[in-house]
């Protein structure tokens, strides 16, 4: 298993010996949701946990961070049940990657197709990714930060779209 290091600090990410304890079982899909949710935020990894620490400074009820802890294969039951019960609420895919790499177009109509029949009002899922780009990652700690920043911003914006790509200067 590969996880980020960020994760092996985290105490929101640690479990728990009796998480561990005979009787207990892995689960595929992690919500964190309010009684009435808007919006969707479905994501995996270490997003998650920025995501639901921005949920939380921002008092966001209305908001639902689901965590797929398991891709493939993909949890259809567990988020069909999520989708019925939040019908209404709008949903967006939540990645680090640039959109053309990571997870999204792997889920992108799988999500659609299970919203669908669902019977969600909006069965169309939102990518909130960074801009395409040939690699997963930038050479700039920096500018990854402000990066990850704006993506955040956008998820609870409600904005469905890429960032903006950075401004470039041309060499001569």
């Amino acid at each position: 298993m590969l996880s980020p290091k960020t994760l092996l600090r985290l105490p929101a990410a640690v479990s728990t010996l009796a998480d561990c304890a005979p009787g207990t079982a892995f689960h595929p899909v992690i919500a964190t949701a309010g009684a009435r949710v808007e919006r969707i935020l479905l994501c995996s990894g270490k997003l998650a946990y920025e995501l639901e620490r921005e949920r939380a400074e921002r008092g966001a009820d209305g908001v639902a961070v689901v965590r797929l802890e398991m891709l493939y294969p993909l949890p259809d039951a567990v988020l069909s049940a999520l989708f019925r019960r939040w019908p209404g609420a709008s949903c967006a895919w939540v990645q680090e990657e640039p959109c053309n790499l990571g997870a999204w177009t792997y889920l992108d109509r799988r999500l659609e197709a299970l919203r669908a029949a669902a019977g969600c009002v909006e069965p169309r899922v939102a990518c909130v990714a960074r801009d395409e780009a040939a690699s997963p990652a930038g050479s700039f700690h920096g500018d990854h930060e402000a990066d990850q920043r704006r993506l955040v911003e956008q998820a609870f914006a409600g904005i469905a779209a890429s960032l903006p790509p950075r401004e470039t200067i041309a060499a001569d």
